[in-house]
């Protein structure tokens, strides 16, 4: 589907898409971390199944769950998915197999998805506003002032030595 924005904008959305993320062990069942290739087999495999072929694999994080018999902390990685639900399901039950789990959570981010593109808009790059070209002339004029200090020495808490004309060097990498 396309809609139409103000202006000269066209957006496609997908009729059927929603934003998942799921929850995407880190290690097995005791403690042994996945190595990276069979995390990244199962990244290939689930790709296909979104809309746009692609995924966001966030940062793991710790979580904790709760059996019966105890409290289990693991490590997730958590993955965002923009998919029909159908094919969210599919991705759920194939993922509890593939890494042999008691259960798999995933849970529904959004279903108003929106994604804009230089192609549907017709809009190509774009010059910074003026604001940002202030910011760097002040930032400009900064470092100059500081170019003007006089070589010191610092000791620091740790006994590092730092010499402020080491520190001009490093603030003009940064230009």
């Amino acid at each position: 589907m396309v809609e139409n924005l103000e202006g000269d904008f066209t957006v496609a959305t997908p009729n059927n898409g929603v934003l998942y993320e799921i929850l995407v062990p880190y290690c097995d069942n005791e403690g042994n971390v996945w190595p990276l290739e069979y995390h990244h087999a199962w990244d290939a495999y689930v790709r296909g199944f979104s809309i746009d072929n692609g995924q966001t694999i966030l940062r793991s994080a710790k979580g904790y769950w709760q059996d019966e018999q105890k409290t289990h902390t693991e490590r997730m990685i958590p993955v965002r998915l923009y998919c029909a639900p159908e094919n969210m399901r599919h991705i759920a039950t194939y993922t509890l197999g593939y890494y042999k789990q008691k259960a798999i959570m995933y849970y529904e981010l959004s279903n108003k998805v929106t994604i804009i593109t230089q192609e549907s808009t017709n809009v190509g790059p774009q010059r910074a506003p003026s604001s940002v070209a202030k910011i760097h002339a002040e930032t400009k004029q900064v470092l100059e002032e500081l170019k003007a200090i006089p070589p010191v020495t610092i000791v620091q808490p740790t006994g590092s030595i730092v010499a402020t004309s080491e520190i001009t060097k490093a603030l003009e990498e940064l230009k």
